[in-house]
């Protein structure tokens, strides 16, 4: 009877061991998750980041120019519908016009996106300019709430959700942020 019990309890021990460690295990388990989680978000966020400051290093005039023309030749080329829902939204009385780069557009950069906008939605606007650091190279136009941007954001993107994809292949990935899904 005495080895019974020694043996029941041996078998006791053995069983809350075994749920101890894994449970252990299990929240190891979850704080390495965490860790790697974090990590692929701080180096996807640090690449987006220089890519970003590197960009916005090498903008001045000639480049703002060179926006403007790319922006205008898109707006040229934006399909009849959407240039339609643009000209039913620039209509409204109380539609404001607003130009918004990731650096300051000099005056033949902004004439440039005056005469495109005139020229492919039919409407003399009085722009409101702003900078914005979020419009990467590039030029986001706003008539009410109708938005048509063209920047180097959206190739950003594609850069962070590489970063993600990458480390996700190499096993160091975890399920992506709420919210987020490949473009």
């Amino acid at each position: 009877q005495a080895e019974a019990l020694r043996d029941r309890l041996e078998q006791d021990l053995r069983t809350e061991f075994d749920e101890k460690r894994s449970n252990w295990q299990e929240h190891l388990e979850e704080e390495k998750d965490e860790l790697v989680r974090q990590l692929r978000k701080r180096m996807a966020d640090q690449v987006v980041k220089v890519v970003r400051r590197t960009l916005s290093d090498f903008a001045n005039t000639d480049l703002a120019t060179q926006i403007a023309k790319e922006f205008a030749r898109r707006l040229e080329t934006l399909e009849e519908d959407n240039k339609a829902r643009l000209r039913a939204a620039a209509a409204r009385p109380d539609s404001a016009a607003v130009i918004e780069s990731g650096i300051d557009l000099p005056a033949d950069a902004r004439s440039l996106i005056a005469q495109a906008a005139h020229a492919n939605l039919g409407t003399d606007f009085e722009f409101n300019y702003r900078t914005n650091e979020d419009v990467v190279l590039g030029i986001r136009l706003t008539l009410g709430e109708e938005i048509v941007e063209w920047s180097a954001g959206s190739y950003l993107k594609k850069l962070d959700d590489l970063v993600r994809d990458t480390l996700d292949a190499a096993g160091m990935g975890s399920p992506k942020p709420e919210g987020q899904t490949n473009a």
